[in-house]
């Protein structure tokens, strides 16, 4: 007898999340660029040496919404010299009190909390996060089309004058990258997903779907921020796209069948030499 599948608005880490069952938006779109990445992602082996290494990403994420979990998660490394026994010592007394932590070096710290503080300091990020009703929020419903079982995380709920906002959360090199990143990284696809999975659990869409995208490079002195609303055909393409690709990989996964084979070829500019 199959076990049930877990649905609705579950409370888990985000480590308990990525092992729970169910399709989320980065499964579905590996398989959009290439079906048999689903079965390598699982089977492939996983140097356990880099596992803790830092995620810039998730850093970042706690420290805009999840402040108060900053220094549960990370530890700043002690600037010692390696090179003497006392700073040898140092260091792996810091590494056995941290051990359980994200070891991140005073440099990367630094700019992790300038980013934040800029992302916080933008007027309608900040209204946001004042209004938030959940972070971090873990859903899972089945989709009656397919019968697959979907999820998605959620980094920012939010309400405002009676207005559901969902929020996601992206570091970018330059602002001027969002639309090559929309498309390269399947963010309107995303979108739709997460939208879906919203409303199979809530009865009803979010009334606003926002990235907010925060820059990773400097400029004056200060890291660049935007919020950012994808445009009425962007969010269609997204949605043809989600639902495609729902339906591809329903009928792989009946079949067991993960077509592995990609077609390449030479660029463009290279017929014309």
């Amino acid at each position: 007898m199959t076990p049930p599948r877990p649905t609705g608005i579950i409370q888990m880490t985000n480590e308990e999340y990525h092992a729970a069952p169910g399709l989320n938006k980065s499964k579905l779109t590996m398989m959009m660029d290439d079906p048999a990445l689903v079965r390598w992602i699982e089977n492939c082996p996983v140097d356990d040496e880099k596992v803790k290494t830092l995620d810039f990403g998730s850093a970042f994420h706690t420290a805009v919404l999840e402040p108060e979990l900053f220094d549960d998660q990370y530890a700043v490394e002690p600037d010692v010299n390696k090179r003497t026994n006392a700073g040898k010592a140092e260091l792996a007394e810091f590494q056995q009190a941290n051990g359980h932590k994200t070891i991140i070096s005073a440099a990367e710290y630094k700019k992790i909390k300038l980013m934040a503080g800029s992302a916080i300091a933008h007027p309608a990020i900040s209204a946001l996060i004042r209004a938030k009703t959940g972070t971090e929020v873990s859903i899972f419903a089945e989709d009656p089309a397919t019968g697959l079982l979907v999820k998605c995380r959620n980094d920012l709920e939010a309400e405002i004058n009676g207005l559901k906002f969902v929020c996601d959360l992206k570091t970018i090199d330059k602002l001027d990258m969002i639309p090559r990143a929309i498309h390269e990284y399947h963010y309107h696809v995303q979108e739709a997903h997460y939208k879906e999975v919203y409303r199979l659990e809530h009865g009803a869409y979010p009334d606003h779907f926002l990235f907010i995208f925060c820059a990773k490079t400097i400029e004056c002195g200060r890291y660049p921020v935007r919020l950012v609303e994808l445009d009425y055909d962007t969010q269609e393409v997204g949605r043809q796209k989600w639902e495609t690709a729902m339906s591809d990989y329903a009928h792989y996964e009946v079949n067991d069948n993960w077509p592995g084979v990609c077609v390449a070829g030479l660029p463009k500019w290279a017929y014309r030499r």
